[in-house]
């Protein structure tokens, strides 16, 4: 038995869930499973969703434990996008723009609308947590959609390399986990 973490939304209640104890497989599948793109996962007869419905980044929770150091990463940075039209168009220019396989109007898919309008109130939690956390950094995925996962390979390449960047960018005193510093740990 190992010990885990992990955060979803019990949707049933309204409230952010901690798991700590039970099937893991099952807390992950509950804490991805996206409101409209996949079905709720039952968990002590309470339906749950992504925790990012509540809470995108669960830091405070983390404060309980016998943690000195959190690093947080985040995957969620919505871009500012304005668009370059002034009124929005009706369903019949989208239809026509479509249908021509022309982009007149960059108008987001309804995955998308969904995603981020579930998760709205929690970027906006997200951005006061922050700065609560040892180290913290976005993770820029731009150019991959949110559920393109056919790109998974180049997403790990990407997060790796924009990981070791940043691990390599940080100032030797902050950089906890050094084997150098070793003895100032023991």
């Amino acid at each position: 038995w190992i010990n885990s973490y992990c955060v979803s939304t019990n949707f049933s209640r309204a409230t952010t869930k901690i798991h700590e104890r039970g099937l893991l497989w099952k807390q992950i599948m509950a804490s991805i499973a996206i409101p409209g793109v996949f079905p709720p996962v039952v968990i002590d007869q309470y339906l749950h969703v992504d925790g990012a419905v509540m809470d995108n980044l669960p830091i405070e929770p983390m404060y309980k434990y016998p943690v000195s150091k959190i690093i947080a990463v985040s995957l969620s940075g919505l871009p500012d996008r304005k668009v370059d039209y002034e009124d929005s168009p009706n369903g019949w220019a989208v239809f026509m723009d479509r249908f021509r396989k022309k982009k007149r109007f960059k108008i987001p898919g309804i995955g998308s609308l969904i995603i981020n309008s579930l998760t709205l109130n929690s970027l906006q939690k997200q951005e006061v947590t922050k700065s609560k956390v040892s180290h913290y950094f976005e993770l820029n995925l731009k150019g991959i959609g949110f559920m393109d996962d056919r790109k998974w390979k180049q997403i790990l390449q990407k997060g790796y390399d924009q990981t070791n960047e940043y691990l390599e960018s940080l100032p030797k005193e902050e950089r906890f986990w050094d084997k150098n510093k070793e003895e100032e740990f023991v």
